[in-house]
């Protein structure tokens, strides 16, 4: 997995800008105390488990947006 480029976002680039608007509705039906969609797409999917976890511990929107973006900055930081 990587950071994006100015011309290729990356799936969890998508995911950042996507949980920056969501609304609090939308997230609650895909993270709730029976499932976190996000969470399992993102460690299935993407392969990030790290991601994944912090996910996981995210209860709220806010926090799972700020859980994308430190991940994202960490992918930056190592270009």
């Amino acid at each position: 997995m990587g950071g994006a480029s100015s011309t290729h976002p990356t799936p969890v680039d998508e995911l950042d800008t996507t949980l920056q608007t969501m609304p609090g509705g939308t997230f609650s039906y895909h993270v709730n105390s029976e499932k976190n969609d996000f969470a399992n797409w993102v460690r299935d999917v993407i392969g990030d488990v790290t991601l994944a976890r912090n996910l996981r511990k995210a209860a709220d929107r806010p926090s799972a947006a700020h859980a994308v973006g430190a991940r994202l900055a960490q992918f930056r930081a190592r270009r």
